[in-house]
């Protein structure tokens, strides 16, 4: 899966707060820094953040909380791969890390990334801060 291009677009919900909008923006940095993709800000973005203070409920009889949720929106598929056209992100709790674990998590599943089995990965289904 991949987006059409590698400049990707990405814009903001209102009730974002100016510290999850650092989050998000220093994450397209690390990611542009690590990878050929670049991010930039538009009003027609093809990856939307929204923030809430109301995260969902984690389910029954489970013993974690839901940071942030995203992944892909609107999907082509091809015969040789999956394009994405658009994705979302929401982000709930505040980051408690000194990188922006959740946006990057988030992120990660837009771009088409899954969950793994590695309690070190930042794509294990819950977050430490010791995740890379």
């Amino acid at each position: 899966m991949r987006f059409v291009e590698s400049r990707i677009s990405y814009g903001f919900e209102e009730g974002c707060t100016s510290d999850k909008k650092e989050d998000v923006a220093e994450t397209f940095d690390i990611l542009a820094e690590k990878t050929p993709l670049q991010f930039y800000l538009s009003g027609d973005s093809e990856i939307l953040i929204s923030c809430s203070e109301l995260a969902p409920e984690a389910g029954r009889g489970k013993r974690y909380f839901v940071a942030g949720e995203g992944g892909p929106t609107e999907i082509i598929n091809t015969t040789l791969f999956s394009v994405i056209k658009k994705g979302t992100i929401s982000l709930y709790r505040d980051e408690k890390c000194s990188t922006p674990h959740i946006a990057l998590h988030e992120i990660l599943h837009v771009l088409g990334f899954d969950h793994n089995q590695n309690p070190k990965s930042i794509l294990y289904p819950t977050l430490d801060c010791k995740q890379v």
